[in-house]
């Protein structure tokens, strides 16, 4: 009997359907989750020299 259920044509595209459904929704989903950006760089400008201060730099205690 499972065989004939999961081999009907209906069946078959309604389980398409839900399928789809449900990646609609994990989409939709996705919009309200955090989300992280970031990136590297060389430390470097567009015209060869160094970006900014190349040592780290730390407060000053007195």
């Amino acid at each position: 009997m499972r065989q004939v259920v999961e081999w009907h044509p209906a069946v078959t595209e309604a389980v398409g359907r839900l399928n789809a459904r449900e990646q609609q929704i994990a989409v939709a989903e996705a919009g309200y989750l955090p989300q992280i950006e970031g990136g590297i760089g060389t430390g470097y400008n567009n015209i060869g020299e160094p970006a900014g201060d190349p040592e780290p730099t730390f407060p000053h205690r007195r």
